[in-house]
């Protein structure tokens, strides 16, 4: 069995708010540094399989099949930091700013690695386009003119869907920040209400001792009326004692 005091730090320890916090904000901690791991290991096998690409120039296959594995180990690792970034916005204020830019550095590294993936597969496409497969033989100028200029078009297709991707991306970013806000706000709302409530129970406090002294002060008043009241009783009760004897 605890001791007196051996019980209430026991109860603190675990029923405390800020044990409870403390305890909360290390879990998150841990499941945080599980995503880190993760995500690193993500982008390594990305970038090894993009480095790997142009070695399969003469395998469409391979070549397919290995751009396939690197757009869905993106879209995993995307998704790996939305959870992170979510697991980060639950942590206290003080990790909460060290691990946002960790998380927003992953990001750009995230970014990096999807332009390598694209720029590899937009060579790629170039090459198939012009012709330049090893083993054919050169087509002319003209059909390389003719390419050309296709490609030059599915460039300015690409840059125009590149900027549309850009403005979605700043916009998911903007919701994110908005999305941040809002969730300081709500925390900032409930330290609030919490002070209107304590003000409000200090209050509360204060009429219920008001009205205690005022209580005490009439009762005392009364019990001083009833004491006059008694005096002059006595006295009139000795006077009339002290006339009669006199008279006799």
């Amino acid at each position: 069995s605890f001791a007196p005091s051996d019980k209430a730090n026991r109860s603190y320890t675990t029923d405390h708010p800020v044990a409870q916090a403390s305890t909360r904000g290390v879990t998150m901690a841990l499941i945080f540094d599980a995503y880190d791991e993760e995500f690193q290991s993500l982008s390594g096998d990305i970038s090894s399989k993009i480095s790997l690409y142009s070695n399969y120039e003469d395998d469409a296959a391979t070549q397919l099949s290995t751009m396939n594995a690197v757009e869905a180990l993106l879209k995993q690792a995307g998704d790996l930091l939305k959870q992170m970034e979510i697991e980060v916005r639950s942590l206290p204020a003080p990790q909460r700013r060290a691990l946002q830019e960790k998380v927003k550095n992953y990001r750009k590294t995230l970014r990096a690695l999807e332009k390598d993936a694209k720029d590899s597969r937009e060579q790629q496409e170039r090459n198939e386009l012009l012709g330049v497969t090893p083993g054919e033989p050169d087509l002319g100028n003209a059909s390389i003119s003719q390419r050309q200029r296709l490609l030059d078009a599915n460039d300015s297709l690409q840059h125009q869907n590149d900027t549309l991707g850009n403005a979605r991306r700043m916009l998911a970013e903007t919701e994110d920040v908005a999305l941040e806000i809002t969730m300081e706000l709500g925390r900032n709302r409930e330290k609030i209400q919490s002070a209107h409530q304590r003000v409000r129970d200090v209050v509360s406090l204060t009429d219920v001792a008001r009205r205690l002294v005022h209580s005490m002060s009439k009762r005392e008043t009364q019990q001083r009326v009833i004491a006059y009241g008694v005096f002059i009783i006595v006295v009139v009760i000795i006077s009339i004692m002290i006339w009669q004897l006199t008279k006799k």
